[in-house]
């Protein structure tokens, strides 16, 4: 549905969705990475925790730069 956000998809097809707050005065970001084989499922997610790590600190930088 429509809403005020800003939607990100990047070339690895993660995905970052920033909005404000409904009910509080704060931004909420919400980040998503997609795996699309999975073969070992523990080393997956590890990498993918990898990859939000990552993306996480990608945006703080650029974002307090």
């Amino acid at each position: 549905p429509p809403s005020d956000a800003l939607r990100f998809w990047l070339a690895d097809s993660s995905k970052l969705v920033i909005r404000p707050s409904g009910t509080e005065p704060k931004i909420k970001i919400y980040a998503e990475v997609v795996q699309q084989q999975v073969r070992d499922v523990e080393k997956e997610i590890a990498a993918c925790d990898q990859r939000l790590k990552n993306l996480a600190d990608a945006f703080q930088r650029e974002a307090l730069a």
